[in-house]
């Protein structure tokens, strides 16, 4: 940074220490860090320079932040990202005097950074504004690359394929027009990504092969690394895994040659350690990333799942229930929510964690039949939705419809050649369909799956993925029964003891009838049979005192608390919905 600085004659924030020629010099330079060996540098350098052009016109400030989110987005530069979007708070109140191009970038950036928190409504918004701002307007063709590359990268964030192959198409025109080899290879990488996303195999290839072609007119390996990214995407995404090797040993040249410590390499290491090794390998790593950026739910998607297969449920179970508190609203925060969704659906699948399917399930459905990809620079791809909706229905007891979901993901799996997401639905469509049949049924077409999952597996060199924990499906009996001034909860041989209060006794009449309707003035009268309370009292005079008993079971025991209050219904009438967790309740109520 010392050299940087010294090019800079004033102190940071100087009211007209800078001006116009020096500030797009310096830009200039930052440009050329970017597209060559010093990355990082140029990064330094746009952060620097954001910092130093407070005190300038409004124009010149604009343009510096919408540089900077796009430097860190193509670096996967978490460090920078908070300051970026303090940076970008203080751009959009400053942007009614810029020039047309400049506040369309502007907006499209409030649009990523509005994609990358969850609020889709927001992000929409944005991107309208961004339009309407350049609508009959010029733009030079570098501003409008920028503009269609960033739009692309906040719709396709929400999950708005139409948009996003739109904003594709303007990219690639105005990316001609620039003549311009790098730009148009990040255009094409951005296809790539579009192709991966929708699960079409044709597209993709067409994408790649442009790639191909532009690759050698190209030197920067910030641009190289996001491509070969995509191409080894592909590698890994056939089972191809020696290929993968090698090409993740060309992205740690790049990344090197780059000067840059890009988390591209890890994610792909990661990925290709579900199939081949132990993905508990990568643990200190991925904790050591979410640690650092508490932000990112796909960081702490990942760890749960890490742990969990490193032997650690409880760990995973916390983290999960942890993004479960907003009921899974908080998806996107960090990274894309599909792609966190998907990896907290394996995690709640491989738990056995029936409470937690639900939510997560109706959380991933505005995100309909799109597949799944990490579209910040890693391009790795976790297979068809479906498969992670289909594991979740299967889990909560929906059978038919899991059977649906799953048969609909092999489809798309088999259209991209996709043999290890082939194996993975496979073995879950034998699950689904074992748990549709019962314990003492036969089902052929599920031993057929499992047999032809576990050939390719063989064929492969991949690991099989874990079947669901044994003792979260286990039927279990559990106490519910008062003891004189106390109550004894859980399991026979160590139960918890909870001091008496009235809502234990409600919710003892709910679990002894799993299913039944039991209105709260029934409820309320067969505890209390002299009082005269009416029917909205009751409601809320049981409602309240079964929410504070749940309350204080959860106090003694996470899990039993947190199925109570998933799966007690309360309101002018109650009951107990236990869902697919096999368990009985020896209820006694004194």
């Amino acid at each position: 940074m010392g050299s940087e600085r010294l090019a800079i004659d004033a102190e940071p924030g100087q009211p007209g220490a800078l001006d116009d020629d020096e500030i797009d010099r310096l830009r200039a330079r930052a440009s050329d860090d970017l597209a060559g060996s010093a990355a990082r540098r140029g990064v330094e350098l746009l952060a620097d320079l954001a910092e130093r052009t407070r005190g300038v016109d409004d124009e010149q400030f604009c343009r510096v932040v919408t540089e900077l989110l796009d430097a860190v987005g193509d670096l996967g530069d978490l460090d920078r990202q908070q300051q970026v979007v303090a940076l970008a708070v203080e751009a959009t109140a400053r942007a009614e005097g810029v020039t047309h191009a400049t506040g369309a970038l502007v907006k499209a950036m409030t649009a990523r950074i509005a994609t990358a928190r969850g609020d889709r409504e927001a992000s929409e918004r944005a991107v309208s504004e961004a339009l309407a701002a350049i609508d009959g307007h010029e733009v030079d063709a570098r501003s409008r690359v920028a503009l269609s590359l960033s739009l692309h990268r906040a719709t396709n964030g929400v999950g708005d394929r139409a948009q996003a192959e739109r904003f594709v198409a303007m990219a690639r025109d105005a990316a001609r027009s620039a003549e311009d080899h790098r730009l148009e290879l990040r255009v094409e990488v951005a296809a790539a990504l579009d192709a991966l996303d929708a699960g079409r195999r044709p597209g993709l290839m067409r994408a790649l092969a442009r790639i191909d072609d532009l690759r050698r007119f190209v030197t920067s390996p910030v641009a190289l690394l996001a491509a070969r990214s995509v191409e080894n995407s592909l590698a890994v995404l056939e089972g191809r895994y020696d290929s993968a090797a090698t090409g993740l040993a060309d992205l740690d040249d790049l990344a090197e040659e780059a000067g840059v410590d890009s988390p591209v390499v890890w994610r792909q290491f990661a990925m290709l350690g579900l199939d081949t090794a132990d993905l508990a390998t990568f643990l200190p790593t991925i904790l050591a990333q979410s640690d650092s950026f508490p932000q990112s739910a796909t960081l702490h998607a990942l760890a749960a799942l890490t742990h969990l297969r490193a032997g650690d449920a409880s760990a995973a179970r916390r983290i999960v229930r942890g993004l479960a508190a907003s009921d899974f609203g908080d998806l996107g925060a960090g990274g894309p929510a599909p792609v966190t969704g998907a990896i907290l659906a394996q995690t709640v699948h491989e738990l056995g964690d029936a409470d937690l399917a639900e939510p997560l399930l109706v959380a991933l459905a505005p995100f309909g039949d799109r597949c799944v990809v990490d579209v910040t620079g890693s391009a790795i791809w976790l297979g068809s939705l479906d498969h992670h909706r289909g594991l979740l229905a299967s889990l909560a007891g929906r059978h038919e419809e899991a059977i649906r979901l799953l048969d609909r993901a092999a489809e798309v799996h088999e259209h991209m050649r996709s043999r290890p997401w082939s194996v993975r639905t496979a073995l879950a469509g034998a699950l689904a369909r074992e748990r549709a049949a019962g314990s003492r049924t036969r089902d052929e077409t599920a031993t057929d799956l499992r047999r032809w999952a576990a050939e390719r597996c063989s064929e492969l060199g991949m690991r099989q993925p874990p079947e669901p924990r044994s003792d979260a499906t286990a039927e279990r009996t559990l106490l519910w029964r008062t003891q004189s001034d106390h109550w004894e909860i859980g399991a026979p041989d160590g139960p918890i003891h909870v001091a008496d209060r009235v809502g234990l006794w409600y919710l003892g009449r709910l679990l002894e009838a799993p299913g039944v309707e039991i209105s709260a003035t029934d409820l309320d009268r067969a505890r209390h049979p002299s009082n005269g309370r009416g029917e909205a009292q009751s409601r809320v005079n049981v409602t309240k005192a079964i929410r504070s008993a749940i309350a204080l079971v959860g106090e003694h025991d996470e899990e039993l608390g947190a199925h109570l209050s998933t799966s007690i219904r309360t309101g002018a009438r109650c009951r107990y919905e236990p869902g697919p967790l096999r368990v009985s309740w020896t209820v006694g109520l004194g």
